[in-house]
């Protein structure tokens, strides 16, 4: 009989640690292992504290009855500090210890049966302060504080092991604040519940590197090529128009003497000249560039990238140029 109610005194204090969602009073000797001095000690404050209780003398009698729950740690005493906090309209502090008192009770009247009235009484109050108080739920806060964070709530303090259980506040502006994170505000509603979260930000996501294996020299030979092209385009029409000029000048100027009026004529084949040397110039480098590449590429065997088959593939954009139409293919 002894181990058996030895183990639900320990059942008691540990639910009641648990549960309790406001600071737990301490916790005398259990009424069953209490000596007769123990319980008269207990009993004379318990006495003294219903006298002021009955009396209206709320704050005294609170301390009473936590003197007589400090010597021996009945249900009964509990109970009555939560009757006392009712009355003292600290309905959010009734609301925990109510809750504890029912969990100590409910262990106690396993082998007492007169507990289960006091289990009772405390549902009720339970029952009876819901709507008069709000709940407020901490989330994220363990993965926001550092190890040495600390919690408050409408100024008080949560233990860590209890921050994620709802906490009974008053109804009214509440103020949440965890370790050196700025501060947070609800408004609190009567019988509502409410949720305060200090969950940190996901990190960003990498950027993804991507990878790039150099110019591709096909496509830059075309390139070069049809800048070459246009080049010995270019130098073709403006020489011609150069030659054009300078037969007509020619033709006009007997032993290269021109007229004041043909200076213009001059000045435009000048101009059509160079044009055409510099196309030829642009011409030349860009086909022999065009050629250098694409000779390049053609001896580059394209190691480093595999096909399906395991043989050497190289990716690289083709160009195909038909009769009125150009296109452009990039192999996978």
């Amino acid at each position: 009989m002894t181990r058996i109610r030895w183990r639900t005194v320990l059942l008691c204090v540990a639910l009641a640690v648990v549960f309790a969602p406001t600071v737990a009073w301490s916790q005398g000797t259990d009424p069953g292992h209490a000596t007769e001095e123990q319980k008269d000690q207990a009993r004379q404050y318990f006495t003294t504290a219903m006298a002021a209780w009955q009396d209206k003398r709320f704050e005294e009698a609170l301390q009473g009855f936590r003197s007589s729950y400090d010597i021996v740690a009945s249900p009964n005493s509990h109970l009555m500090g939560v009757r006392t906090l009712v009355s003292m309209s600290r309905n959010a502090e009734a609301y925990g210890q109510a809750q504890a008192v029912v969990v100590e009770a409910d262990a106690a009247a396993a082998s007492e049966a007169k507990y289960e009235a006091t289990a009772k009484a405390a549902r009720e109050i339970v029952t009876k302060l819901r709507p008069l108080i709000a709940l407020v739920t901490i989330v994220g806060a363990d993965q926001a504080a550092d190890a040495e964070g600390t919690l408050t709530v409408a100024g008080r303090a949560i233990e860590r092991p209890r921050w994620a259980e709802p906490v009974a506040v008053e109804p009214g502006e509440v103020t949440v604040m965890l370790g050196g994170l700025p501060s947070k505000q609800i408004t609190a509603v009567a019988g509502g519940a409410h949720r305060v979260d200090f969950t940190p930000a996901p990190p960003p996501e990498p950027k993804p590197v991507v990878a790039y294996d150099g110019p591709d020299r096909r496509m830059m030979a075309y390139i070069a090529g049809g800048v070459g092209a246009a080049g010995l385009v270019t130098f073709a029409i403006f020489g011609g128009l150069a030659l054009s000029e300078y037969g007509d000048l020619e033709d006009q100027c007997p032993d290269k003497q021109c007229p004041t009026d043909l200076s213009d004529d001059a000045d435009s084949g000048q101009t059509f000249q160079t044009v055409a040397n510099v196309g030829l110039i642009i011409g030349i480098v860009g086909v022999v560039a065009g050629a250098g590449l694409f000779t390049w590429d053609l001896l580059d065997d394209g190691s480093g990238d595999e096909g399906a088959d395991g043989e050497p593939v190289a990716r690289r954009p083709q160009l195909t140029v038909g009769p009125g139409s150009a296109m452009v293919t990039v192999p996978f």
